[in-house]
């Protein structure tokens, strides 16, 4: 239906119908007669015929001109729609000045954590020129990632006071579905609505589909075929060129979802973490659960099959998704690993966590007589409630909620002789059947072990730590161990790897755990004594004081 308040230069303007009533609709008394395509006048009807005027009791187009302000000025105000609208309907996305890059318009993705049915974009373009690629074609392209079916979109201008739609590769595309690669391009006249509040002057002479709000601008249509893909335009002037032709009022922006009462209150949930829990599963003994909803806890001593999982739910917090940080320098988007329920509420369960197996283990010898190797694991599990879909994050600040779980592993430590005294007494000589003297450590070597952690360990002598001789020689005072190995791992066996050099016996036997003193506040110590080392030395290196340099190599979980 054509509703105006005065008609200017419409010669040969025809209705396409061979009604003469119910098509057409004017406020002064002098708006001329048209025809329909039978060549009958069409006479103007009253306003008060026109439905969308009575109901609302309109009776001037002064009064229309304030009702489509307040409209226009309503879908700009996220405040006024999440007023009226429920979060659950409704999504509201506010485009920055870096959406628009220069010189290529908006390409823009959005995704829906949920099934938003409406969706409005707030564009702050001030000029024509920031929606434009190479300064010239309009290029305004949005993608809705989201499970919503056929959505109501509205793209509002608020800065923007021209645009031109007139070259023929303009675009201006909203797509929607399940993910980026399958989208469907709206076109459904019906379900989108390009809103400029503030705008003076518009022109439109290429595709669009959907209908056009400019309360304050005229607006030129340059033959554009209303309801074949622009269905409508409301503005305070209309001009139209070029045989412009109407069906009717079909595909006019009114979606019948708006009147649904399930779509409308305001919001309809409460913005709540409804827990944040950690979980610590000892590898013997019952489990344990805290609570971070509001305060970090620390979790201490965890061995080394001890286990840790979190736990998280929340509602409300519309757009939100869950971020992880275990260094709280970069945070990573979890959001595949959430569930939404029945009630749209949402929850996270993490997999297990081994704190325990997640140890730096380092090695000491500054002391000139022992390699000491200890293990340390201090971690933080950090998590972030951010208004983002970003996959990776550096700064969390605005964060709707933060939560944080420090934990600790129990201690291992683990001393080794790096080398063996051999210097000979000649009051324990022996002799082989070849004449070689048989030499023992001046002192019986020892490992000494704390292991809290409770970490399974194999300990692995690799090769010579100070050089690859086989055999001593006179000016030397190192007797080397070469290519010889033997290995100790953590239930007291030993295996021994022989070459035919044999500077060592055969056979070193670990005696058991020694007693010591312990103090109940220290960690439990054990020490293991290394007997039986034997090495073979030259009779003419009798006098000759001997040392074996040891390296070794430590792995832990075996």
């Amino acid at each position: 239906m054509l509703v105006a308040n005065t008609l200017q230069g419409t010669y040969g303007t025809k209705f396409a119908t061979s009604k003469t009533t119910g098509i057409y609709a004017a406020e002064s008394s002098t708006a001329p007669v048209l025809k329909n395509t039978n060549g009958e006048d069409v006479n103007p009807d009253s306003l008060n015929t026109v439905t969308d005027f009575s109901r609302t009791g309109i009776s001037s187009f002064s009064q229309t001109s304030e009702q489509l302000q307040s409209v226009s000025d309503f879908y700009a105000s996220t405040d006024q729609v999440t007023k009226v609208f429920s979060d659950k309907f409704v999504k509201i996305v506010d485009l920055t000045d870096s959406d628009m890059i220069s010189q290529k318009g908006i390409d823009k993705t959005i995704t829906d954590s949920g099934t938003h049915q409406f969706l409005i974009v707030n564009i702050p373009a001030t000029s024509e020129d920031q929606l434009k690629y190479n300064g010239y074609l309009l290029h305004v392209n949005i993608k809705y990632i989201t499970k919503a079916v056929n959505p109501i979109v509205i793209l509002n201008f608020p800065n923007l006071k021209t645009l031109s739609l007139e070259q023929a590769d303009d675009l201006l595309n909203v797509s929607y579905g399940a993910n980026e690669a399958n989208q469907t391009s709206i076109t459904d006249k019906s379900r989108i609505l390009m809103n400029f509040p503030n705008a003076s002057d518009l022109s439109i002479q290429q595709n669009f589909v959907g209908t056009l709000l400019a309360p304050a601008a005229t607006v030129l249509i340059k033959g554009l075929k209303l309801n074949t893909t622009f269905s409508a335009a409301y503005a305070k002037n209309i001009e139209m060129t070029n045989g412009t032709t109407s069906s009717g009022s079909d595909g006019v922006f009114n979606p019948p979802e708006f009147g649904d009462p399930n779509n409308q209150g305001g919001s309809t949930e409460t913005d709540e973490i409804t827990k944040a829990d950690v979980t610590k599963v000892p590898a013997s003994g019952s489990a344990s659960t805290k609570s971070f909803k509001d305060d970090q806890q620390t979790l201490s001593d965890f061995k080394y099959n001890d286990t840790l999982k979190f736990d998280i739910g929340w509602q409300g917090y519309a757009d939100a998704e869950l971020y992880r940080s275990t260094d709280g320098t970069t945070w990573t988007n979890i959001n595949t690993d959430i569930k939404t329920g029945d009630d749209g509420n949402k929850t996270y369960t993490s997999a297990d966590f081994s704190p325990g197996k997640d140890v730096k283990l380092t090695v000491d010898g500054s002391n000139g007589t022992q390699q000491i190797f200890k293990t340390t694991g201090n971690k933080t599990y950090s998590f972030a409630l951010v208004k983002s879909n970003q996959k990776t994050l550096t700064d969390v600040s605005d964060a709707v909620w933060q939560g944080q779980v420090a934990t600790s592993t129990a201690d291992f430590t683990l001393a080794v002789p790096d080398k063996i005294d051999f210097s000979i007494d000649y009051s324990k000589l022996k002799t082989d059947s070849d004449g070689d003297l048989l030499a023992t450590p001046k002192e019986t070597p020892e490992l000494v072990l704390s292991n809290d952690l409770e970490a399974d360990f194999s300990l692995t002598l690799k090769s010579d730590a100070t050089a690859d001789q086989t055999e001593p020689k006179n000016e030397q005072t190192n007797v080397f161990l070469g290519a010889q190995r033997f290995k100790f791992i953590s239930n007291n066996q030993a295996i021994y790897l022989a070459n035919n050099l044999e500077l060592f016996s055969k056979s070193v036997p670990i005696d058991g755990v020694l007693a010591v003193a312990q103090d109940p506040l220290e960690p439990k110590v054990e020490k293991y004594q290394l007997t039986g080392f034997q090495v073979k030395v030259p009779l003419t290196l009798a006098s000759t004081a001997a040392i074996v340099g040891l390296d070794w190599q430590l792995t832990l979980g075996e």
